[in-house]
Order: structure tokens, then sequence, then C-alpha cells
């Protein structure tokens, strides 16, 4: 005979759902984006301040590659960098890589790989959100579907390492076009 502690009957399980949801007590999901609260609130706070926010453009190179990428960057009146886009241009389409930052730390990145519809029309084809905690990756959403990536996978932590490094060269060629003006 299983153990109950195993398999509680039916009824507990519905009797514990009622007493969860009529007391109140956060559902699944919610308790699941807890851990991503910080950074969706930075990038919601950030986008909407963006209008009053100085912006700069320049270039930079990731040591790991062989191309240039376009930057945007946008910074509070104190000069503190809140957010970075990045643009690669690919034949087949854009790569576009926005990163948000607390207090100068990374705690958010959002990567969209942008290609063409049949109509000719730009159109996202894969996305990653990527949320980070004293600039480590904690957790990754891949794909249109939102898909978690195991923290444990290789790919999760060479993922995590080279948006880490990406983040800050980017923010290193920011803040040296903010100092300069441009």
């Amino acid at each position: 005979m299983p153990s109950t502690l195993a398999h509680p009957p039916r009824r507990a399980l519905v009797l514990a759902t009622i007493a969860a949801v009529g007391f109140g007590l956060p559902s699944a999901p919610a308790l699941a984006q807890d851990d991503t609260a910080l950074a969706r609130q930075v990038f919601a706070d950030v986008n909407k301040r963006l209008p009053e926010m100085k912006r700069v453009t320049t270039k930079a190179k990731r040591a790991d590659v062989s191309y240039q990428s376009a930057v945007k960057a946008w910074a509070e009146s104190g000069g503190a960098i809140r957010k970075i886009e990045v643009t690669d241009l690919d034949d087949s389409g854009d790569v576009v890589s926005e990163y948000y930052y607390q207090s100068g730390a990374l705690v958010f990145a959002y990567v969209a790989v942008k290609g063409f519809n049949d109509k000719g029309k730009q159109a996202t084809r894969v996305e990653e959100r990527q949320y980070f905690r004293d600039e480590k990756m904690f957790k990754w959403l891949s794909g249109l579907e939102k898909a978690p990536v195991p923290s444990a996978s290789k790919d999760f932590v060479t993922e995590g390492a080279l948006r880490s490094n990406a983040s800050r060269t980017y923010l290193r060629a920011a803040q040296a076009a903010l100092l300069a003006g441009k």
C-alpha cells in the first residue's frame, strides 16, 4: 500500500487548493515570478523614463567576435546608465540585445533574433530573456515559448558568462561615449 505522504488523498489536495485560494495565498505562477520581480520593475521603469534620459550612440567590439556592434545607451541625469541596446546586423536579420541596469549592475538582458516573414517584414524569430543577480545569470527563458533552460546545464553556464562579458564591454563603451558627449 502506498504511503499517504507520497500520494495524499485527492480530497485533501482539493481542500488545500480551496484553502489557499480562499485565504489569498499566492498562486504557483505568482510565486514563479517572484525571482524576476526586480528585473520586470527595472524594465518597466527604465522604458517609461527613456524620453527624459540622455541618449548616446557608439560602436563597440567584443573580444569574441570579428565585427563591431551598434550601441545605444540611455543614462540618468547623474550619468548612471540604465539601458543599453545593441544591434548586430546579419544578412538574414538583425540581432537586437537590450541590457537593463540597476545601481550599475546588470539585472536583465533581452535578446531578439529578427528575420523576415513571407511578406518581407521584419519579425522576431527567437527571443531570450536572461535574469541576473550579482553579475551572474540565475534564470534563462528561451525561445518564443519562454522555455526555462536548466541552470545546471553547460549551455546555461556558458551563456551566462558570455552575456555578462558582453554587458561589461558595452557598458564601458557607453560610459566612454557618455563622457565624450556623443
